[in-house]
C-alpha cells in the first residue's frame, strides 16, 4: 500500500520541520508557532498509520507474522532506545539518559508487540479499547501527582502526566497505544476494499472519519466560545480550566482528547488523499517519494535526529544562525534521508531489523536438530 507508506514519509517529514522549527524560536516567533501547529499532525499520524500496518502484517497468510511483529517491536525498543536523543547525554547523567527518558518510538515497540497479543481480538473491540485508553488516560494525566520518583517516571511513560513531565519525555504510552488500536480497527474497517485493492473506496472511509474527528473538534472549540460565559458561572474555575485543555487541540503534554481526534483525523486525511492519489498530477510523484521515507521509517528517524539535532550542536550551530540556513539545512537532511532510504529500499534492509526471533525454529534450527538427532542415532557424541 504505497498510500499508506507516502502517508507516514509526510508524517517524518513533519518530524524533520518539528525538530527544526526550535530554530526559529527566538528569530522568528512567528514561523515557530506556525510550524508546532502544523507539525502536531507527525506523532497521531505516525501512531494511526503504524496501528493500520500493524493490523495488515496480521492479516497477511504469514504464519510466524505475530512473531515477526514482536521481534520487531524488540528490535524497535532497543534500538530506537540507544540510536535517538544523544544530544542529551551532555545536559544530564547516563543512568538519566538510559532509564529516565521516553521517546516515541518506545511507545511505538511497545504498541507493536501488544498488537501481536491483541491479533485475535475483534474490530470493535479493538475500537472500544482504543477509546477507553484515550479516553481513561487523560483525567489520569492531569491528576495523577507521584510522591516518589519511580512514581513520576511511571506517570510520565504511561500518561505524560503534567506534574512527571521532564526535559526527557516526548511519549505518553497509555494514549498513543489507544490510537494504535484504533488504526488496527480502522485496517480491518476497510479490509474488504483492501483485500480488491479498491484503495479509493477504503480512502473514502478514512476521509470521512477523519473529517468528522476534526469537525468534531472545531464544533467544540466553538460552543467553548459560545458558552464560556455561561459555563463560568455555573462551574468552578478549576473544572472549567480543566475543560478548556480538554477542548485544546494544542494541548500535547499530556494529549489531550481533542489534540488526539483533531490531528489524528488530519492524519487520515492525508492517509486517505495519499491511497486516492488524486489529482494524479500532482499526488502520484508526492506519494511516490514520500512512499521512500515512509518504508525506512525507522532508519530515517534515527538519521534526521542525528542531522537535525546531534550535528547543530556539537557543531555549534544551534544559536545565532540566519532563518535562510536552517531552511538550506532542512532542504539537504530531506534529499540525504530520501537517497538513504532509497538504498534502504534497493537492498529491502527493513529484513534485518530483527533481534532473531523470527527465525526461531526455522529451517536452520530444523536442520540443525536433525543433524543432531541422527548423530545419536548413529550413537556418535552429540
Amino acid at each position: 500500500m504505497s498510500g499508506i507508506d507516502a502517508a507516514r514519509g509526510i508524517a517524518m517529514v513533519l518530524v524533520c520541520l518539528s525538530h527544526v522549527r526550535y530554530y526559529f524560536a527566538d528569530s522568528a516567533p512567528t514561523i515557530y508557532e506556525a510550524l508546532t501547529l502544523v507539525t502536531r499532525l507527525a506523532t497521531p499520524t505516525f501512531l494511526l498509520l503504524s496501528g493500520f500496518v500493524a493490523a495488515y502484517v496480521l492479516a497477511s497468510s504469514r504464519k510466524d507474522a505475530r512473531l515477526a511483529l514482536f521481534d520487531r517491536g524488540l528490535f524497535v525498543l532497543f534500538a530506537g532506545h540507544l540510536l535517538l536523543n544523544w544530544a542529551d547525554l551532555g545536559t544530564v547523567s547516563a543512568q538519566e539518559w538510559l532509564f529516565a527518558r521516553i521517546t516515541v518510538t518506545d511507545a511505538i515497540a511497545m504498541c507493536l508487540m501488544t498488537a501481536a497479543l491483541a491479533a485475535k481480538l475483534p474490530t470493535r473491540v479493538l475500537a472500544g479499547i482504543g477509546l477507553c485508553l484515550i479516553g481513561l488516560s487523560w483525567p489520569l494525566a492531569l491528576t495523577w501527582t507521584p510522591e516518589t520518583s519511580v512514581g513520576h517516571h511511571v506517570a510520565a511513560f504511561l500518561f505524560n502526566a503534567r506534574a512527571s513531565r521532564t526535559p526527557l519525555t516526548d511519549s505518553a504510552l497509555v494514549p498513543y497505544m489507544g490510537l494504535f488500536f484504533l488504526g488496527m480497527s480502522l485496517r480491518r474497517w476497510c479490509s474488504p476494499y483492501l483485500a480488491k485493492r479498491a484503495y479509493a473506496d477504503a480512502a473514502r472511509r478514512l476521509l470521512v472519519v477523519g473529517t468528522l474527528c476534526a469537525a468534531c473538534v472545531v464544533a467544540g472549540i466553538v460552543a467553548w466560545h459560545l458558552f464560556k460565559p455561561t459555563l463560568a458561572t455555573l462551574v468552578s474555575h478549576d473544572m472549567l480550566s480543566t475543560l478548556r485543555l480538554t477542548l485544546d487541540p494544542r494541548s500535547k503534554m499530556p494529549p489531550s482528547p481533542a489534540y488526539l481526534a483533531f490531528y489524528g483525523g488530519g492524519g487520515l486525511v492525508i492517509a486517505a488523499l495519499c491511497l486516492w492519489e488524486r489529482p494524479a498530477v500532482l499526488l502520484q510523484p508526492l506519494v511516490k517519494w514520500a512512499a521512500t521515507l515512509g518504508r525506512a521509517s525507522l532508519m530515517c528517524f534515527v538519521v534526521q535526529d542525528w542531522l537535525l539535532v546531534l550535528m547543530p550542536k556539537l557543531l555549534g550551530l544551534d544559536a545565532n544562525m540566519p532563518s535562510l540556513y536552517w531552511w538550506a539545512h532542512l532542504t539537504g537532511v530531506l534529499l540525504v534521508l530520501h537517497a538513504l532510504a532509497s538504498g534502504w529500499d534497493r537492498a529491502q534492509a527493513n529484513r534485518f531489523l530483527t533481534v532473531g526471533l523470527k527465525g526461531a525454529g526455522g529451517p536452520p534450527i530444523a536442520r540443525l536438530r536433525a543433524r543432531i538427532g541422527r548423530a545419536s542415532h548413529a550413537g556418535r557424541p552429540h
